[in-house]
């Protein structure tokens, strides 16, 4: 199946957070206290884009962090997942919660433990500067690096794929 074909039948998008949303590194100040992340805005503007449309985006992150939490709460993504070793079990609550099935669920990962997720998904992508082993279980490797608004890409796909890339340009009032 091709990439348009499985990006047509996402009813819910998942991501990884450290090395996908962010670049992967960790900040901790010189005083000490817990550490913080930076995040793109594209791939905040994308979230909101994917839920307008009915998409729900969720975090599934093995760290717990401050920083995931507090992003979360701004882009009012109502599951996030932190401190998660097995991440199939996150995508099955969803897959309940969300009424969705295995295929229509797109994830973004970069990592080995991101891999049984991947394999599973619908449509299955990583940032180019994922590890070898997750680039060879994914369907699609974007030249994009983590951090970089990699979920911005991901949700144009997305979007163009099932027809409502259109309506979300409008709002812009962009000329084409």
């Amino acid at each position: 199946m091709n990439l348009q074909l499985r990006a047509k039948q996402i009813k819910l998008v998942a991501t990884d957070v450290d090395g996908v949303l962010t670049d992967g590194r960790l900040h901790y100040p010189i005083e000490g206290g817990p550490h913080c992340k930076a995040f793109h805005v594209r791939d905040g503007a994308a979230i909101k884009w994917l839920q307008s449309q009915s998409i729900p985006v969720s975090f599934i992150t093995g760290l717990s962090s401050l920083s995931v939490s507090q992003r979360a709460q701004d882009l009012a993504i109502t599951d996030c997942f932190m401190g998660i070793r097995d991440k199939t079990k996150s995508i099955e609550q969803l897959l309940l919660k969300y009424r969705c099935e295995w295929e229509n669920v797109a994830y973004l990962g970069d990592d080995l433990q991101d891999i049984h997720v991947l394999q599973r998904v619908g449509l299955a992508a990583c940032p180019t500067d994922a590890c070898d082993e997750v680039k060879a279980s994914v369907h699609h490797v974007f030249t994009d690096i983590g951090g970089s608004g990699i979920l911005r890409t991901l949700a144009e796909l997305i979007l163009k794929s099932q027809g409502s890339w259109d309506e979300v340009v409008q709002r812009y009032q962009v000329k084409s």
